[in-house]
Order: structure tokens, then C-alpha cells, then sequence
């Protein structure tokens, strides 16, 4: 038996041991081994080992202390759970043995988790399952329990990716009550009497360019020549005058903060009845509207700007397809069907979008190529479409980018609390080495060139001039920071523009919608509506979780369609490099595989981020031809060779 002095002493010592550790709170990172870390308040990230990984999940909040912290590279503990915002668990049904386990995907991290015989429910091996989570790890020794609250399918069921999806990322798939009855008291009520106060601007030809089958159109543009240069005008829906702040839609739609496009279905910000009907720019029906209109000089600068609201009317719907044919080619039968006026806009629009383009400068964030991925009759992967950019996407790009850098200007000139997208450039801890790269091929560059908008157009602009081996500005993009949302102007560097904010997509984006409301209210002299900080960051974490929704149910479905293509060879471009390989991305369908350095015998340069054996040289943006040969399943990768 043990001394009770002595069990005394041994706690002493325990405390004494505690004590003298440093102690730290952080978030469990999320990783696909065994092993985990945590990601300290000052940003550091500290190895966890496997058994303290199992402790925890992936987002938890902790307290942990530091294992030779005097070391390099020292080591964690968890001391206590803070908070743990795993609830709900989505994943496939596990029997191993005598075990049954919900393979559940945390935080972009796969866990097995036990479901104890009486938690089961009628679920199968091989289901998908939804369960919550009834018992922490970190209450029970590193081992979880889930208990199954309903088996939603399996692989043969249609639809099950999104399915899964939806309720993966907790997105929002129907409205609440008060929302529906919010949206049909709207629809009773219409706009007709809106519409007859409204300033009436319906008799000006606006059209929408879209895909064919869009039907939440947030703009619509027009275009006329005069004796200064050009006129070009812009009308954006307006759900604000519909849209009362703190209402049921408005609450709504401030949760889901943008519109989500998955494969099969959209989940829209706002209820139907307003996203495709009343604050839809739908042809020939009077619809509520900001306008912006700017003069445009000879020479594509923008000399005037003006912004008001009122009643507009889409004079026509087109496609992307027919206004690039009609542009391209000079008659496309769609186009010609509707009135001169129409036609000579879209004439007009073209060069007013090419002016406006020699004006801006190149941006350096790239364009990626869309892909539209096709379904049978089953919901599964029939084929896959790339979409290439025609003459119509760049001219409504051109129009976009201009009319939500002016809005930006006007809310910065007139000294309005806003929401502003800004990007600050290359990471400040990554000047320095590009500084390295491009001093040792030929260009000296200052670390003040890398950081304003105009000087770094001048670096990328030189780098093309001297045709350097190195994808510079493919380089520099890896390196860059992200844009964030935020109350102050900044330039937007990736885009090269001294400030910039999103306007044009009140009816999908909710911080469009917040900018709609500080025009009105500037351009009514009412008071302003409040933005926050906890605004800006609330709606950058649904925008990212709707984003991340998005593309994993893409690579998801891409994966599946890959078993199809096992053996065939395809034409690819490198389109991200690390240490253990590079990926490639197929340019007929979109598909990225990883090619393993290791089957190539290669040696790998961070710095320049390419992989080089003695033949040749393996950079980003270089074409390969590649086989399909696997998919990786637990890490949803397709597996490429090189041919």
C-alpha cells in the first residue's frame, strides 16, 4: 500500500513539473498522418505527437505545453480543452473486426471514430453517415464516440456527393420560415409600386450577358459614343430597396454571405422569388436599380463618374456564346433579332471594354481556365467541358472591373466606412527571396517595387523583356499574401489597382449588398449603415467555407470520373510544385494529378520551386504529357506518370 505522504510528495512534484513548463493556447491544426500540430496566438506552429494528436480534433482550442521549448524544434502537450467546435460528423460507415468506426472528415482531416453497438442505428458498411459526436477524445483517453443519426447513402445513391457536401460544410440548403414568408409577402406585394417612384430609365437599352441558363443576372450594361469619348453605363440590382437590414432575408442572408454553386444545384443567398425574379435583371420587365455611369475619354480613362438609383429594363437576355460570335464574326442570328439600339450598344461596348483594358494594368493574379462538369442520369461524371474565355467574358470583365474599382474610389474619395478588398502583394517573409531569385537572372529589383501596384506592372513588365528561364510572375503568385476584406482602402496589388471593392453582385454576395446600402444612403444624405470588422471576417469565412464546399465536391467528382480514364495520356501544364513532386493539370478537363519526384530521380530547388534531373528541367507553367494511373483515395488525389 501506498504512503500516504508519499502520493502527497508525488503530486508536489507533478505540479512543480507543470508549473515549470511553458505553457501556451492554440488551434489543432488539421493534418492526413498520425502525427498533428497546434498553431500557437503568435502564429508559431509546435509538433504534436501521435498520442497527444489523438487527444484532440482538428479546430479544437487548447492549452498545451511546450516540450523543449529551448530546442529548435520542441514539442506539445495538451494540458486542457478550451472549446471544441466539433459537433456533427459526416463520413463513411468503418467495420474493422469487431470495430465500428464513422471515418469522418474533420477539417479537411480524416478520423475514425468508434460507434458503440447500441449508437448504430440500421447503418451498413460502406454507408454514409451523419452522427454526433457523444464522447471528446480528450474526456476519454484519446478515444472518441459518435452515435449515428442518420444514414444519408451510399455510393449508388444519385446525388450523394452533394448530399454530403451540404451537410460536410454546414451549408445552408432551405430558409427558414419567416424567410419563406418574408419572400412571398415581397412577391405578393411586387414592385409596381417601387417602379412608379423610382427615377425611370427603362427606355435606355441595357442588356445582360450571361451563361444561357443564369437567372439571378445582378447587372446589365449599356454603351453610346458622344463627343467627349464614350458613355458607358451599369445597372446593378438593387435587393436593398427591397431588403430591409436586420429582416428575416437580410439575417439570412448575412449567415450565408454569398450564393453557392455546386455541380448540380445552386444554393442562393436570397430566397428565389427575389434572386430570380424580383431583383433579377430578367428582359423587359421593370426592375429597381443602382446605375453607374462614367464618361470615358479617347484614350479609355475614366474623366467622370456618377452614381443614382432607379427603375431599369433589360432589353434583352444574351449569351456569352452568341454576343462572342456576333462580336467576333460581325452577325450571330440571336443577336441580330433584336433592335438596332441593342446592337449598336453591343458594337459600342466592345470598344469601349478594349479602351478600358490597354488602361489597366496586367494583373498578376492569374486567369484559370472553367470547366463545367456534365452528369448522366445517375448524378456521376459523364464528361467534363472546358470553357474557354471569348471576346464577350473579357468585355463584361473589363466592364465589372471598372465599374467595382470606381465604386471603390467613390466610397474612399468621399470618405465612406465601407468593405474594401485589398491585397497586400507578396508575403512580407518572401520579399527577400525574391529579391534573391531575380537579382541572380539579370533583374535588380527593390523591395519597394514588389509592393506598390504601378512599380510592380514595371518588374513583370522588365522580367518579359529580358526573357528570363524562370516563370517569374508564376513564381511571385505562390508567394503572394490573400486578399482580405477590409474597412480601410489599399491597393489590391495582385490586380494592380490602388483600392478595390466588390459591387456588382448584390443578389449573390452579401457584402455587395452592404456597399449598395452605403451608396443609398450617401446618395439620400440617411445615416449609414454600420460595418465591422466581425462583418468583414464573418462574411470571409462563409465566402471561404462556400469556396472549399465548392472544390472539393469538383475534386471529389473528378477523382471518380478518373477511375474511368486509367491508362489513357493526356496534354498538362505544371500548375504547383513542392518538395516530394508537382502537380499537372490536364487542359482538356481540368483535372490535376500529382507526378512523385521520386519516380524521376530529381533534385528539388525551393527556391525557384522546380525539380531538375540532368536532361531536363521541371518548372510551373511547363507542359508534360501525363497517363492516368491511380487515384489515391485518402487523399482524394488522381495519381499522374509522366509519358
Amino acid at each position: 500500500m501506498i504512503n500516504p505522504d508519499a502520493l502527497a510528495q508525488l503530486k508536489q512534484l507533478k505540479q512543480e513539473i507543470k508549473a515549470s513548463k511553458p505553457v501556451f493556447k492554440g488551434t489543432i491544426k488539421a493534418t492526413s498522418t498520425k502525427f498533428g500540430f497546434v498553431i500557437l496566438e503568435d502564429d508559431r506552429e509546435i509538433f504534436l505527437p501521435p498520442d497527444e494528436y489523438q487527444k484532440v480534433l482538428p479546430g479544437d482550442a487548447v492549452e498545451v505545453a511546450l516540450l523543449n521549448a529551448d530546442q529548435d524544434k520542441p514539442s506539445a502537450e495538451i494540458e486542457k480543452l478550451i472549446k471544441s467546435d466539433v459537433k456533427t460528423l459526416i463520413g463513411r460507415y468503418i467495420v474493422k473486426g469487431k470495430g465500428h468506426f464513422i471515418d469522418a472528415e474533420i477539417g479537411r482531416a480524416n478520423r475514425w471514430i468508434f460507434i458503440p453497438p447500441n449508437k448504430r442505428k440500421d447503418a451498413k458498411e460502406g454507408d454514409y453517415l451523419e452522427c454526433k459526436l457523444i464522447r471528446h477524445p480528450f474526456k476519454n483517453d484519446g478515444k472518441a464516440q459518435a452515435e449515428v443519426v442518420s444514414v444519408l447513402g451510399n455510393d449508388t445513391t444519385p446525388g450523394i456527393e452533394e448530399a454530403l457536401t451540404i451537410r460536410r460544410y454546414q451549408l445552408a440548403d432551405a430558409f427558414p420560415e419567416a424567410v419563406i414568408a418574408q419572400a412571398a409577402q415581397l412577391k405578393e406585394a411586387g414592385l409596381e409600386a417601387l417602379v412608379s417612384q423610382a427615377e425611370d430609365f427603362t427606355s435606355i437599352p441595357f442588356v445582360t450577358i450571361d451563361s444561357a441558363n443564369t437567372q439571378d443576372m445582378d447587372d446589365a450594361l449599356y454603351a453610346e459614343a458622344n463627343d467627349n469619348g464614350y458613355v458607358l453605363k451599369v445597372a446593378i440590382a438593387d435587393p436593398s430597396s427591397l431588403v430591409e437590414e436586420n429582416s428575416p432575408i437580410d439575417l439570412e442572408a448575412k449567415r450565408r454571405a454569398t450564393s453557392t454553386y455546386l455541380v448540380d444545384q445552386s444554393l442562393p443567398m436570397m430566397p428565389k422569388e427575389l434572386s430570380t425574379d424580383l431583383c433579377s435583371l430578367v428582359p423587359n420587365a421593370p426592375r429597381l436599380a443602382l446605375l453607374a455611369s462614367f464618361q470615358i475619354d479617347n484614350n479609355g480613362v475614366i474623366v467622370e463618374k456618377s452614381f443614382t438609383k432607379g427603375a431599369v429594363q433589360s432589353h434583352a437576355k444574351l449569351s456569352y456564346s452568341d454576343v462572342a460570335e456576333f462580336l467576333d464574326q460581325g452577325t450571330n442570328g440571336t443577336i441580330t433579332e433584336h433592335s438596332d439600339d441593342v446592337v449598336t450598344s453591343l458594337k459600342t461596348l466592345q470598344q469601349v471594354a478594349e479602351l478600358l483594358k490597354q488602361q489597366r494594368p496586367t494583373q498578376v493574379l492569374p486567369d484559370r481556365p472553367d470547366f463545367r462538369i456534365h452528369l448522366d442520369d445517375d448524378k456521376k461524371v459523364s464528361h467534363i467541358e472546358r470553357i474557354n474565355k471569348t471576346s464577350a467574358h473579357k468585355l463584361v470583365e473589363e466592364c465589372m472591373v471598372a465599374t467595382n474599382f470606381q465604386i471603390a474610389s467613390f466610397l474612399n474619395e468621399n470618405q465612406l466606412a465601407a468593405l474594401y478588398i485589398n491585397h497586400a502583394g507578396i508575403r512580407e517573409d518572401r520579399i527577400e527571396l525574391i529579391q534573391k531569385v531575380t537579382k541572380e537572372h539579370g533583374l535588380d529589383v527593390s523591395s519597394d517595387q514588389l509592393r506598390t501596384p504601378k512599380a510592380y506592372q514595371q518588374v513583370l513588365q522588365q522580367a518579359d523583356e529580358l526573357n528570363l528561364e524562370i516563370p517569374l510572375a508564376q513564381l511571385i503568385n505562390r508567394n503572394m499574401e490573400r486578399s482580405e476584406m477590409t474597412l480601410d482602402a489599399k491597393p489590391h496589388v495582385g490586380m494592380a489597382l490602388e483600392c478595390y471593392t466588390t459591387g456588382t453582385s448584390p443578389i449573390r454576395k452579401y457584402n455587395d449588398l452592404v456597399i449598395h446600402r452605403i451608396l443609398s444612403a450617401h446618395l439620400t444624405q440617411s445615416t449609414q449603415p454600420k460595418v465591422s470588422v466581425e462583418l468583414a471576417q464573418s462574411i470571409q469565412e462563409q465566402q471561404l467555407q462556400s469556396r472549399s464546399a465548392a472544390n472539393d465536391l469538383e475534386q471529389w467528382m473528378k477523382c471518380q470520373f478518373s477511375e474511368t480514364l486509367k491508362g489513357q495520356t493526356f496534354d498538362a501544364q505544371i500548375c504547383g510544385v513542392n518538395s516530394a513532386g508537382f502537380h499537372a493539370r490536364i487542359e482538356d478537363n481540368g483535372i490535376e494529378g500529382f507526378i512523385n519526384a521520386k519516380e524521376l530521380n530529381t533534385t528539388f530547388n525551393q527556391e525557384l520551386m522546380e525539380h531538375t534531373t540532368e536532361t531536363t528541367r521541371y518548372q510551373l507553367q511547363m507542359p508534360v504529357t501525363v497517363k492516368v494511373k491511380d487515384v489515391n483515395w485518402d487523399r482524394k488525389q488522381v495519381v499522374f506518370t509522366l509519358v
